[in-house]
């Protein structure tokens, strides 16, 4: 990790400044898809699920299988321990930063307190980085000192960008096999925990109100949060130490995106067969070519897939659909029920809902957000990623340049969105908390992203005389 000269480091913040500035101009589209034309949205809130599966089982597993099997050989196999044991290490670097901040900045531990603490640990390391590195690949300062060219000793012809996003490519999912073992191991029990604690809490608050209201309504809802509970009870029973670990590593090694990784790992080892399908003019070409062209578009239609899932429903128009859907269900509607209200900018209509609780209520929950906003934001944007920059920067043994800018990207990035779906999925309150600090930290961490990369690039540019170029 040697001085780099005026012109390497100028390079380096232009490398880093364009390709975040391109990952957040993509997702903006995907923002604004759900908000506009306001009649009918380009892409529908209740739609942004199914393209999200979509896109994951036909275009990002594409784009794990074909990456893979470029990128790796026999010879290259055994260097991707690291990113394995990084993976580990700065998912648990992040478990205590958040931990001990908040313990240091929150005057009191709210019961959302351990659900937000597995968001700021577990970052969005495939959407984002995905796209962010062949961008980075792009500049000549990256490739020609980043890259190891893994596949060098064999026939398949790949240019040195290309060369270069497929290495950041394998090594972004080898992180990823880590960072789902971490995540259904440890973090997915723990949020889940913490989660239907709170909504217990909440459910015996509402059954004191609900008394109050008509008879069959509560008897209804109290029914429902009964089962819920028992529900909950005796899976806690049933469930033991043991079966929750081989459950969860049947769940990680039995999951699509670990399958489509080991799958490239095998065509990557057998060379003809890696030649068949990759190889220009090779028989199995076309089927080789139609998965990495597949792949290709995973990058741009994730993270818009992500902008889309940040927008607020205070933001959005009530279409006659939505607005038969909450009368159908009996859930309250977000916005006022006037027509003149979906004609409103979407940031008016958030500031009209924003302010229909009372002045004293509001201002003490704003309090509390603001408190766990700036907790979250310093912990999972800036804490993590300087921590980690400065462990690695003093690492003792030698890695790929490239390793080390993977881990560095991966730990500046904002929360993963599976927290907020997985809620959502179960009905749990604290989704919302969740997703009231992803959309300000998301915003945040177009400068932040930026910065951290430009100082990773930096550390880790190699001497000219490195033996791993």
């Amino acid at each position: 990790m040697a001085s780099a000269s005026t012109s390497q480091i100028t390079s380096v913040i232009a490398a880093s400044a364009q390709s975040v500035s391109k990952v957040f101009l993509i997702g903006a589209v995907g923002f604004a898809s759900v908000l506009y034309p306001r009649t009918q949205p380009l892409m529908p809130s209740t739609s942004v699920s199914t393209i999200a599966r979509f896109s994951f089982h036909t275009l990002t597993l594409s784009l794990i299988y074909s990456t893979t099997a470029q990128s790796i050989s026999p010879e290259s196999i055994g260097d991707y321990w690291f990113i394995v044991v990084a993976a580990f290490s700065s998912l648990g670097l992040s478990y205590v930063v958040a931990t001990v901040l908040g313990y240091m900045m929150l005057p009191r531990l709210e019961e959302d307190f351990k659900a937000l603490r597995i968001a700021a640990t577990y970052p969005n390391i495939v959407a984002l980085p995905i796209l962010i590195f062949p961008s980075l690949c792009e500049h000549a300062v990256v490739y020609e000192n980043f890259t190891i060219n893994r596949t060098s000793s064999d026939s398949t012809s790949l240019s040195p960008i290309e060369a270069c996003t497929a290495d950041a490519n394998s090594m972004i999912f080898v992180y990823f096999f880590g960072w789902s073992f971490c995540f259904f191991t440890f973090g997915l029990p723990e949020l889940m925990r913490a989660a239907e604690a709170k909504q217990q809490s909440e459910d015996q608050t509402a059954e004191i109100s609900l008394s109050r209201m008509d008879e069959s309504l509560g008897t209804e809802v109290l029914q429902g949060n009964a089962e819920r509970s028992s529900n909950a009870r005796s899976t806690n029973k049933s469930s033991t130490f043991l079966q929750t670990v081989t459950n969860v590593i049947k769940q990680t090694f039995s999951s699509p995106g670990f399958l489509a990784m080991a799958a490239g790992i095998v065509t990557g080892c057998i060379g003809p067969l890696r030649d068949a399908l990759f190889e220009p003019g090779a028989p199995l070409r076309f089927i080789g070519d139609a998965i990495h062209t597949m792949g290709i578009a995973s990058s741009s239609v994730s993270t818009i897939v992500v902008a889309a899932s940040l927008v607020p429903l205070a933001w959005m128009a009530e279409t006659p659909e939505r607005q038969r859907d909450s009368e159908a269900s009996g859930e309250p509607r977000c916005l006022a029920t006037d027509d003149s209200a979906t004609s409103l900018p979407f940031w008016r209509r958030w500031f009209s809902s924003s302010n229909l609780t009372s002045s004293d209520e509001s201002k003490q929950h704003q309090g509390e957000h603001a408190r766990y906003l700036f907790w979250y934001i310093a912990s999972r944007l800036f804490v993590t990623p300087a921590l980690v920059i400065l462990l690695l920067a003093f690492l003792p043994i030698s890695v790929p340049p490239m390793a080390l800018l993977v881990v560095i990207v991966n730990a500046a990035l904002p929360g993963a969105l599976i927290v907020v779906v997985l809620l959502k999925s179960q009905g749990l309150s604290s989704a919302q908390t969740v997703a009231g600090v992803y959309l300000p930290s998301y915003v945040l961490s177009v400068i932040s992203i930026a910065a951290w990369t430009a100082l990773g690039l930096w550390i880790t540019l190699p001497d000219e005389e490195s033996s791993e170029l």
